[in-house]
């Protein structure tokens, strides 16, 4: 079988779990933590701050408690991960859901202007498959969901700091992994000094590690969100070949559109692909095909023993959001949910695994 993702796990990464099982220091928020910080905000451009937390589900969380959406909206799109619509009904927000837009299936931006009214707080952008989205042309508070965009870029600037905060994933599935893991960036001095104490369990054990204070205790609303030291030290080797990672899935996103051009030219197949310029970190290559047929091409991928997948299942349309907005139509992101397909993608795919990938795709499409 080629699965769908297999992380690029080396001898310097078990050396890094073994040096910190060695230390004796476990819990979250210590020495690999801080390095673990340093050097992603060396990656983002220096310029922000990055708090890691135990996940991106907990970034966004953190994210919408900071702004204060209670009692007002968050427009962000249906085409996107649970978590996101979970972190704005948590912090006491509404949701207002939005379409996305091809080629890219990031936020139609039109759309979201047209969803902006009196207790609009903020909106939420996806970088879908680490595609970078322009959002300077919004004039409300934008939280990224860089989920997938680690290494990501436009005009310049880093996913994850291009609004007012950013939320990273390395969970066992992206292109930078800890295991579990996540982080918040942002460059405000407030929502840090507020951030940090949250992650602490309301407490100021920060500002107690850095010798500011002679023992730390509450002193706000919190709970236990920090990264796990063992995670850390694994997700600061991962970030040191981050561009490795890229450059590699480049190649292969790159041989796959070689070999389904002629797919595409026929109409039989759409490549989800870049819209805005900037640099991408290929997390996911995805095509679109008819719907009528998506669950027989899987079916004949596994039979060839290539591990596809469909994607999300629109927010507005799953059980828990037809609750949230009934009878809410979407009519392209229903259309996309019902059309695509994942395909493999990671560091150590060989050529004649995407020839193989791309010739079973080509024979359930023939007929």
């Amino acid at each position: 079988m080629i699965p769908l993702h297999r992380p690029w796990i080396e001898a310097e990464e078990e050396a890094a779990a073994l040096r910190v099982l060695r230390s004796g220091r476990l819990a979250g928020n210590g020495h690999e933590c801080a390095a673990f910080e340093r050097e992603l905000q060396a990656q983002l451009g220096g310029s922000v701050a990055v708090l890691s937390l135990s996940s991106a589900t907990h970034a966004l969380e953190l994210a919408m408690l900071l702004l204060d959406v209670e009692g007002g909206e968050v427009i962000l799109p249906s085409f996107t991960f649970p978590s996101v619509g979970s972190a704005v009904l948590r912090a006491g927000g509404t949701i207002r859901f939005c379409e996305v837009r091809q080629p890219d299936l990031n936020v139609d931006l039109d759309h979201a202007r047209s969803l902006i009214g009196p207790t609009t707080r903020a909106i939420v952008i996806t970088h879908y498959a680490g595609y970078p989205q322009d959002v300077s042309s919004l004039s409300i508070p934008v939280v990224e969901d860089a989920a997938h965009a680690i290494g990501s870029t436009i005009g310049g600037r880093a996913c994850s700091t291009l609004g007012v905060f950013g939320c990273l994933s390395f969970h066992a599935t992206k292109n930078v992994v800890a295991g579990e893991g996540g982080a918040l960036v942002t460059r405000n001095d407030e929502a840090v000094r507020r951030a940090r104490i949250f992650r602490e369990k309301g407490t100021n054990r920060d500002d107690f590690t850095a010798g500011l204070v002679s023992h730390y205790s509450w002193v706000g609303l919190g709970s236990s969100i920090v990264l796990p030291e063992l995670s850390a030290a694994i997700a600061r080797v991962q970030l040191a070949k981050v561009n490795l990672i890229i450059e590699a899935r480049r190649r292969i996103a790159q041989s796959y559109d070689a070999a389904l051009a002629d797919l595409e030219r026929n109409g039989r197949l759409t490549v989800v692909r870049q819209a805005d310029p900037g640099t991408s970190n290929y997390h996911i290559y995805a095509v679109l095909v008819d719907p009528a047929v998506r669950q027989d091409v899987l079916a004949r991928l596994a039979r060839d023993g290539v591990q596809a997948a469909s994607h999300f299942v629109p927010l507005h349309s799953s059980p828990f959001g037809r609750t949230l907005a009934p009878g809410r139509s979407l009519p392209l992101t229903e259309r996309v949910a019902a059309s695509i397909i994942r395909l493999p993608i990671y560091p150590g795919l060989r050529d004649e695994d995407v020839e193989r990938v791309s010739a079973s795709l080509r024979e359930a499409l023939a007929g």
